[in-house]
């Protein structure tokens, strides 16, 4: 396989990878929001620490993000990286 191909791959399973944890990381935020909310609260933004993102990305060995941050997966799914605030957020809704 070429290098370049190569490469796209390797991005494109670290996006994946990326992805999935990063949904984990919202049910997990999710389910404590409701926990502590009224049921007949719409919970329509949620808030996720970079912080515990970037922990759980170099567990999986995975160290430079901003790929991740300005790829089509993440802007599709509705994320919004915050750097001044170490936060991304996520719109349940579209707008």
């Amino acid at each position: 396989m070429p290098n370049f191909s190569r490469q796209l791959a390797y991005k494109r399973d670290n996006n994946e990878l990326l992805l999935f944890v990063l949904k984990q990381l919202v049910k997990e935020q999710y389910s404590f929001e409701q926990s502590r909310t009224d049921r007949r609260d719409v919970i329509s933004q949620l808030t996720i620490s970079e912080k515990d993102f970037i922990e759980r990305a170099k567990q999986l060995k995975i160290e430079n993000l901003k790929p991740f941050y300005s790829s089509r997966a993440f802007s599709e799914n509705k994320f919004v990286h915050n750097a001044q605030q170490g936060a991304i957020v996520h719109n349940l809704f579209d707008d």
